[in-house]
């Protein structure tokens, strides 16, 4: 089996009714969307701009491969890290970077697994392109039967350092604000967590010291209400000013 990058929503996101008439893209319809999720907690990064810039050429590198939307080289071959920078003429560093990114955490690029000299179609295709895909349309489902799948989510064990500390999150959270709802999916918290210590470099102790800060703040309180919270205010620098509230008792 060979591993492929793709780009999630190809079709939906970077296609449109004339380009799905050309056999060879010249140009790229780019969301411009600047208020979701996914491009803000980019630009919160401290290599934000860096990461966005090549997420741009690797989607222009993936509208001239074929099928459109998927990192393969001409000859059939998943491309590489190395292919990648070569192509872009980008650092090695910031393509490894914005593929972590993308993938683990924002759904951006997908793994797929293939049967080595399988191709994989065009992800909502209508229009083929040499070489021809006829009757392989974006259905899942490859030629011949055979089927492609995708790299299942990361789950987090309960004895995981992401889950303990989201389990602690859950308790501090509970304590002070008995109306709120225990979530359905501690997995989505406990990849916030993992984010915050394998992506933004924090430690567990800097997170449950930034947590416990928010949590006595007489506004944030009310404001962060999870880890995903916590790590998006965190990294856009609105928390950096939290300081322990005054103890009381002591002398002026």
């Amino acid at each position: 089996m060979a591993q492929v990058l793709r780009i999630h929503n190809w079709a939906k996101l970077y296609e449109n009714n004339r380009t799905r008439e050309l056999k060879v893209m010249g140009w790229v319809p780019i969301p411009n969307k600047l208020d979701g999720d996914g491009y803000t907690l980019i630009m919160s990064l401290e290599d934000g701009p860096s990461i966005y810039g090549t997420w741009i050429a690797c989607v222009n590198l993936a509208s001239r491969c074929d099928p459109r939307g998927t990192l393969l080289r001409s000859n059939g071959e998943p491309h590489t890290i190395g292919s990648i920078a070569r192509i872009t003429r980008i650092n090695e560093k910031c393509v490894e970077r914005m593929i972590q990114i993308t993938s683990q955490e924002l759904n951006w690029l997908i793994l797929d697994e293939i049967e080595q000299g399988a191709g994989i179609p065009q992800e909502g295709a209508t229009i083929s392109h040499d070489p021809a895909l006829k009757g392989r349309e974006g259905n899942g489902i490859e030629e011949k039967g055979k089927k492609r799948k995708e790299k299942s989510s990361k789950v987090f064990a309960n004895d995981s350092p992401e889950m303990v500390l989201a389990m602690w999150f859950w308790a501090e959270i509970s304590a002070r604000n008995s109306e709120k709802k225990k979530p359905s999916n501690m997995q989505s918290w406990a990849k916030d967590i993992d984010g915050m210590l394998r992506i933004d470099h924090r430690t567990v102790d800097e997170v449950k010291r930034k947590a416990f800060l928010a949590f006595v703040d007489e506004f944030w309180s009310r404001n962060i209400l999870s880890p995903g919270k916590l790590r998006l205010r965190w990294n856009e620098g609105k928390l950096n000013g939290l300081q322990p509230p005054p103890r009381r008792g002591l002398a002026a």
